[in-house]
């Protein structure tokens, strides 16, 4: 369905369907465990308790650094939609993100481009290719990884690059998950 297309009626419907929105509610506030919630995320939160509520779901897997670009322009999409459908229907919409960190994939959990003096730009691959076999989920940052990570941020430039390194080094400190990483650093956006 088209977003244009989506209508009072639409949300009715949805809205008498699927999962419980308190457990969806509680569910996410689990996720974000560490995490302070803005008050637009609480606000929405709360309207997620709203029986007439609809969501906008979009998700993306684990990712370094927050992931590919495109995580924080699906990231702005699900937000601007869900507030075009509220504002258009009268129905509130909540915007969820969805964290894929069920698979193996390691490698690409763990992979980047980062900007390189040398070469422009650098892949940045810093897992050893241990336990190939452990879900992302279970993986944690290990003092190995932990100081690959913060070695690589010395190449970040520009005006925002002390703050973004700090941010990143917190983010993907020792004992974190990588699943933790990925939402620490995506938090401000959700």
């Amino acid at each position: 369905m088209k977003l244009q297309d989506v209508d009072r009626a639409f949300c009715e419907l949805r809205s008498r369907q699927g999962a419980s929105r308190t457990r969806l509610a509680e569910l996410i506030v689990q996720s974000m465990h560490g995490l302070d919630l803005s008050p637009a995320q609480a606000r929405r939160l709360d309207a997620l308790g709203s029986h007439d509520s609809v969501v906008a779901v979009t998700g993306q897997q684990v990712g370094l650094f927050g992931g590919p670009l495109y995580t924080l322009c699906k990231i702005q999409s699900a937000v601007a939609s869900a507030d075009v459908v509220t504002q258009r229907t009268g129905s509130p919409c909540i915007p969820v993100f969805w964290l894929e960190d069920n698979d193996h994939d390691a490698f690409e959990a763990m992979h980047t481009h980062l900007p390189s003096e040398a070469e422009g730009v650098a892949e940045f691959s810093p897992w050893e290719k241990n336990n190939p076999r452990m879900r992302v989920a279970d993986r944690r940052i290990d003092e190995n990884l932990q100081h690959a990570i913060a070695g690589s941020l010395g190449n970040l430039r520009g005006r925002n690059a002390v703050s973004t390194s700090e941010r990143l080094r917190q983010a993907y400190s020792l004992g974190t998950s990588w699943s933790d990483a990925f939402l620490t650093v995506l938090a401000p956006y959700l």
